[in-house]
Order: structure tokens, then sequence, then C-alpha cells
């Protein structure tokens, strides 16, 4: 509000000079001093100079009206621009006869060559901040006066826009910097051009604009209906459009404003498209994901938004991330200590191979694990060895989350997950990944996982895997292939610590898993038995692979032995 506030004072500014203006013309004072005038009323207003050092020319009829050349206000003493704006020149007009009659029709604004220089300080103050009626007192009958009752503020600001008629704003060749030293993020638009128009408040306003933001071209387009409805309180109609550096976003439906108090709110149909995801991340002064030719490289949402306040309602949503889709529905909600994210997704088949791969260039496939062991004893212990760099969890206490998704199949790396039901809850730093069914590898898995971020890192696990094939699970997840068979396991662990080795030497609880129809592969136990060398000969018969229901067996007893296995 800050920001429209200047606006309005801007033109407040050049509304002033046109009322003088008009006095010019009857009682012939010198143009010049016309700027001197404005700049105390400025300085009355804003606490801020405003310097008008080229010419001041009014008209008189049909358009009562002044030009304005090289004038700037300044900046707040700690900004880094010496002015807040700029403006090569700046022309006002206001239609004669409708202004006798007490109504007010702007024929045109246009400001060319603007600069405005948007700063906000390391502790968070903003340069637009004006100061509040210099030199009044709270207590003085002018400023009581002001502190009328909001019903009474509300029909004055009725009568004020009934009194408007048209509205013609243009922008030549603007350019707009923005620089927030709080949170580091900054962006530069030039060569912007915009046009509103407005025949009345209760007809539709119309804008069109476009530009150069951060090197990259967007465009507007927006038409609302109607800005006095607005204004009241009531829902107006808004029809946007916008592009930027290869993105769109389009929202049709209704909006209301802050009239009486009241929050802000919305709700329509919206859709985004970001067809080149990283360019535009980094377009906007973010780093962008780590993409690879196949992945986090477009990304779209359609679906209906409800906003109201701090709350926000995402429903019938379908968002597309590199070709694949993802629907459902979500709610956000800002109100509370923590952003509260509620969510319901269902998918398909999903493809999750092209996440779960590393970089092909940092050398993580099998080369570089058979590079590990020619290094020697000591490189293969070092690789082994778990990691004494402290783990920072403090990421899992910005955010409250319940998100449950349910998906037809998952493609991983080596294998497919079938029938995924799994639910993601995170509260006070603390996540729980609910395992409420998966089929995988010809079985199924169950449990939870819980992560806490709230102090030193904690972690527990309650799983429990039913009769799945080995060799699928075993090479898909932990790169093993020597070992076939059906696989259950029960587990209940609990660990804690700040780093990872104290996590893994501090593990406590219980583990068991039984093997069916097993068989280790690459190695003949029971040839061995029979003939050392035969067990690993290239050529023959024998089969690379101990059966546990009968090599092994056989081998044990040769040697007396009657375990089970």
């Amino acid at each position: 509000m800050k920001l429209v506030k200047f606006a309005l004072i801007a033109v407040a500014s050049l509304l002033f000079i046109v009322v003088v203006g008009a006095g010019v013309a009857f009682f012939l004072i010198p143009a010049e001093k016309l700027a001197v005038v404005a700049a105390v009323e400025v300085k009355k207003a804003t606490g801020r100079d405003l310097s008008i050092t080229g010419d001041v020319s009014p008209s008189l009829y049909p358009v009562l009206g002044a030009t304005v050349t090289q004038a700037t206000l300044s900046n707040a003493d700690w900004a880094s621009d010496e002015n807040l704006f700029s403006v090569g020149e700046a022309t006002l007009g206001v239609r004669v006869m409708p202004l006798l009659s007490g109504r007010i029709e702007i024929e045109e604004i246009r400001l060319t060559d603007a600069a405005i220089a948007l700063e906000v300080s390391a502790d968070g103050e903003p340069n637009w901040t004006f100061e509040d009626r210099p030199g009044g007192d709270p207590a003085s009958p002018q400023n009581r006066g002001a502190e009328s009752s909001s019903s009474a503020g509300d029909e004055e600001r009725e009568i004020e826009l009934t009194q408007i008629g048209r509205i013609r704003l243009v922008l030549e060749n603007a350019a707009i910097t923005f620089d927030n030293r709080a949170s580091g993020r900054s962006f530069a638009t030039r060569d912007f051009a915009l046009a509103a128009n407005l025949e009345s408040p209760d007809q539709p306003l119309e804008v069109e604009g476009a530009g150069v933001l951060n090197d990259q071209k967007f465009n507007l387009s927006l038409t609302l209906t109607t800005p006095l409805k607005l204004a009241g309180g009531d829902p107006a109609l808004l029809d946007l459009s916008a592009g930027f550096g290869g993105a769109a976003l389009d929202y049709t439906g209704t909006v209301t404003g802050f009239a009486g108090g009241a929050k802000p709110s919305a709700k329509g149909a919206l859709s985004a498209s970001a067809d080149d995801l990283p360019s535009l991340v980094s377009a906007l002064g973010a780093a962008p994901p780590g993409a690879t030719d196949d992945t986090f490289q477009s990304l779209s949402f359609d679906g209906q938004v409800a906003l109201s306040g701090n709350a926000a309602e995402l429903s019938g949503m379908a968002i597309t991330l590199d070709g694949q889709t993802v629907s459902g529905n979500a709610s956000f909600d800002l109100g509370g200590a923590r952003p509260l994210l509620i969510a319901s997704l269902l998918a398909d088949d999903l493809n999750l191979a092209p996440y779960m791969r590393g970089d092909s260039k940092g050398g993580s496939g099998k080369k570089g694990a058979g590079g590990a062991k020619k290094g020697g004893a000591k490189t293969g212990s070092s690789a082994r060895s778990w990691s004494k760099e402290p783990i920072d969890l403090s990421v899992l206490k910005a955010i409250d989350a319940d998100v449950s998704v349910k998906a037809q199949s998952l493609l991983l790396d080596k294998g497919t997950i079938r029938d995924a039901d799994l639910r993601a809850t995170l509260k006070n730093g603390e996540l729980t990944l609910q395992i409420i069914e998966l089929s995988m590898f010809d079985g199924g898995a169950s449990g939870d996982i819980r992560i806490n971020g709230a102090g030193v890192p904690k972690i527990g696990a309650d799983l429990k895997i039913d009769s799945v094939q080995l060799f699928q699970i075993l090479s898909s997840l932990a790169d093993v292939e020597k070992l076939e068979g059906l696989g259950a396991a029960t587990i209940n662990v609990r660990s804690g610590g700040k780093n990872l080795n104290a996590i893994m030497n501090h593990l406590r609880g219980t583990a068991s898993m039984r093997l069916t129809d097993g068989a280790i592969l690459g190695i003949n136990l029971a040839a061995m038995a029979r003939n050392a060398t035969g067990a690993f000969s290239l050529g023959g018969d024998n089969v690379r692979k101990t059966d546990f229901r009968r090599d092994l067996r056989q081998f044990q007893d040769q040697e007396g032995r009657r375990e089970e296995f």
C-alpha cells in the first residue's frame, strides 16, 4: 500500500501543477515559479525533495494541463541511488468542461523516460516509506477529525470515486530496479511500456504492458470489471494474462480489495506454464534445480484457486512436470506459526528413474566402485566409514504439512513399484513417512519412517517387507547382484546423533530376515567341495550358483552338519 501511496502522491503533485497552471494563464504568474511551489507541497506531503530542472509548460483549453521536464524525487538518506524517482517528461491533461461541474476526467497522464529505484535495507526498511504528516500533532483537531468512522470514510471514498471520470495513463521507456538487501534478491526492468484506460469507475479498467525484466521479455494484459465494486468491497471480475521468459500465466475469476479493512481474496481458474524451467528460475534470481537434459525442464499447472487473506485452496488441479501429471487438491495457510500445507495427490504411472540417477560425469557408477577397490585397503576403508559432517535438519521446522500420494505405478531405475499409497506428515520439525500400501518386486511393504529435526536429529523405522524378489530389490536399490530368492524382513530401529557416524553407531532395535528359495550367484559351493578348481572353471556344465535348498545343504551334509537354510 505504501507503493500505491507513492503513485498517488506523484499524480497529486502533477494535479497541483495543473491547477496552478490554470492560474498562470489567468494571472500571468511566471511558469518557472510553479516548480518552487510544487516542491514545497511535495516536501510537506512526503518529506522528500522534488526538483524540476527543466521546463514547466501549462495549457488551458481544451485540456487543462501541464508538461514538466527533468523532474526528480529524492531518495531515503540510506539508499544507494540519489533519487527514488526521476522522469524525463511528464504530461498531465484534465478536461475543462467536466472539471467545471466538479467531475475529474483525466485526458492523459504520460510519463516518458521514468526511472524508479526501489530498495529494502538490510534491516527490512523500504525506501518508499514516506513521513506521515510531518510536523503534525496526532492530537490536533485536524488529525482527530481524520479519524472518523470507517463507514463515513467509505461514504466519502464512494463520493470521490463517482466524481472521477475517464483516466488514461501511459508509460514510455520506463525503468524499475529493485534491490532487497535483507534477502539478497534483486531485479531490473527496462524498456517498460504501459497503457491503462478507464472510462469511469463503473466501467472496465484495461491495462496493457510489455518490457524486459532481468534480460527476459515480459508482457501483461489485464481487464478489471469494475474498479468501483472493488473499492466498495464487492467482488470484481478480473481477466489477467502475463508472459515472462517463455512462461505464461492466466487467471479468470473474481477479486476483492481492502475496503473496510477486509482481507483481499480471489476465486477463479488459474493456469501457468514454463517451457524452460531452468532459464525461468535463473531469470528470477534464484538457483535453478539440479536439472539434466530430461529432468526439471518444463512445468505447468491448471486448476481452480480460492484465496482469502493468508489462506489458499487449490482444487481440481493438474501439475505436469516434464510431461508427467499429478492431480488432486491442496491448501495453504500462512496465518499460523509456520506455513501449513495439506494436499491429496493422485497419479497413474510416474517414471522416477531419470530423477534418481546421479550426474553421469560424477563417476558414481560401477567404474567408480571398481576404482575404489583398486585403490587399496585404505581407500576401501575410507569408503565404508560414516560421515562425521554435522546434519542440519532445521529445514523441517520451516513448514508443517500433511501430504497423501497415491500412484498406480512408480518406475524406478531398476524396477517398478505398484499400488503406492503413501502419506507424509511434518509437524514441529518431525517428519513421518507412512507406507500404507506398496507392491514391489512381487511382494509388498508397509510401515513408517520417522525423522525428527527438532534438536539433535533422531530417526526411527518400523517396517515390514513381505516376499520380495531379492535379486530385483538388491540390484535396484543397492547394486547387489549376488543373491536371489524370496525375502521377508521386519525392521524396528531407533537412533540419534549430530552426524551419520553417530547415528549408525547408536543404532538400536531389532531386525529379522527370512529367505526362501535363495541362491548365491557367481559361485558354486557344492562344486568347490568336490573340485576346488572346478568351482571357478570357465568350461564344463557347472553352474556358478549355490542353491540354498540343494547345493549348500549337500555340501554341509558331507561335513556332517544338519543346519537348515
